[in-house]
């Protein structure tokens, strides 16, 4: 079995506006990587630069809208390749706001392969809150 990683992260904010958070890149430029395009539709193209030149590159798989989409990634030899995973992201209302719960399976299985991603999508789950929070023209994303 190929490891997983899954974080769940509260967000003071409505759905709707999560979801915008999760599949626009304009919203995406501000808490997952300063370079971002995303199609939310299944097949999609997914395309992610980071500041320090990491690329990761896929395509969306499936969509419901306003609850939850999945897309593969991998490095820059796209999805199907070594390093290609799984990120689903989830979401439902809870009386704080939202309940964000991504989950990224299919990890390289070494210990620094799950650690990155666990560490990672901890920390972009705090930028994504602070994203939300934060006033229009706020800071980029950047890598770490």
């Amino acid at each position: 079995m190929d490891p997983t990683v899954e974080r769940e992260v509260i967000v003071p904010a409505p759905p709707e506006r999560v979801w915008e958070q999760l599949t626009d890149p304009r919203h995406l430029r501000h808490w997952l990587a300063p370079a971002v395009e995303f199609d939310p539709h299944p097949g999609g193209r997914v395309h992610v630069r980071w500041a320090d030149g990491a690329v990761r590159q896929g395509a969306v798989e499936r969509v419901d809208p306003r609850r939850e989409v999945v897309f593969r990634w991998g490095g820059a030899g796209g999805p199907g390749g070594a390093g290609t995973s799984e990120v689903t992201f989830r979401i439902t209302a809870v009386p704080e706001g939202t309940r964000l719960v991504v989950t990224e399976r299919g990890l390289v299985p070494t210990l620094a392969g799950v650690l990155g991603a666990s560490l990672g999508w901890s920390l972009l789950g705090r930028r994504l809150v602070r994203g939300v929070c934060r006033p229009a023209g706020g800071a980029r994303a950047g890598r770490g």
